[in-house]
């Protein structure tokens, strides 16, 4: 016997953004949920994403992207480092860098 599961709705960011704007402008969240038929809890949700890290000035989503990109850098890096200098690869690499300055 199967149970009924729940439909997870999703949102686009642009429309997260919206509902954080207009909370922000002074609406309740209690009337946006009613309004726009979104739990609460998941707004409280999306205004929390949006809020600035301590002293950074940055939100929590662009904060965690931007420590993905620091380990796909990184990851890259290293396997620069592992290349010989003047190897076939690694020219390739490097003229490719060069040409993106």
């Amino acid at each position: 016997m199967r149970y009924p599961t729940l439909v997870e709705k999703r949102y686009n960011d642009e429309f997260k953004e919206q509902i954080v704007k207009l909370h922000e402008m002074g609406k309740k969240i209690y009337d946006l949920s009613s309004e726009y038929a979104i739990n609460a809890v998941i707004i409280y949700k999306w205004i929390k994403e949006t809020k600035p890290v301590i002293g950074g000035g940055i939100s929590k989503k662009e904060y965690e992207k931007m420590q993905k990109e620091l380990r796909q850098l990184r990851m890259k890096n290293e396997i620069l480092k592992k290349l010989p200098p003047y190897s076939q690869e690694n020219n390739k690499t490097n003229s490719k860098i060069h040409r993106k300055i």
